[in-house]
């Protein structure tokens, strides 16, 4: 619920304020956040909600398990690919919500790089034998992920008549030893 998630957001503000003396996390800024998995949506990933968690998608049920996956994905849409819909719908309610108040809301921002969203596809372990056994498929995978990835991008600045922003990379796996 929009409602809620700005509620929460202006309560750990204050929270942070008032015992921290800190403003660091709030700077008149309301965020459309789903974390880390709104990148996996946009290619049929199931999400869960759990009761006191952040959303997460569905390993189990992994649309990727089968390589033939790749041929049946969509082109990116950026009013209904994943969960682009409820990112508007919030987007649009925490706007109205915000009216006559100095707080800006951001559209969210892609948070995972193409590695870490193929992993949430396919996979670690598989992910990494797919480099070894088929390098042709894994190279398109990446393709693919960083295809819809530039295409959330230009569509986002469009969408808020901004520049293009710069690609940051929010994961942590890609500085591992496995690379």
């Amino acid at each position: 619920q929009p409602e809620v998630e700005l509620h929460e957001q202006l309560r750990y503000a204050s929270q942070e304020f008032e015992n921290l003396k800190c403003h660091r996390y709030f700077e008149n800024t309301a965020f459309v956040s789903f974390g880390s998995i709104m990148e996996a949506s946009f290619f049929g990933s199931k999400i869960n909600y759990l009761p006191g968690q952040a959303p997460w998608f569905d390993e189990k049920e992994s649309l990727f398990k089968d390589k033939t996956a790749l041929l049946k994905v969509k082109p990116f849409d950026f009013y209904k690919s994943g969960l682009c819909e409820k990112v508007h719908y919030l987007y649009e309610t925490m706007k109205h919500l915000t009216e006559g108040y100095d707080i800006k809301v951001m559209f969210p921002i892609t948070l995972r790089s193409p590695f870490s969203i193929a992993i949430m596809l396919r996979g670690f372990e598989d992910l990494l034998i797919d480099m070894y056994e088929a390098p042709e498929f894994f190279n398109d995978l990446l393709g693919t992920i960083t295809s819809y990835l530039k295409d959330y991008a230009k569509a986002r600045a469009e969408f808020l008549r901004e520049p293009l922003p710069k690609l940051m990379l929010f994961n942590d796996e890609i500085s591992t030893p496995t690379l």
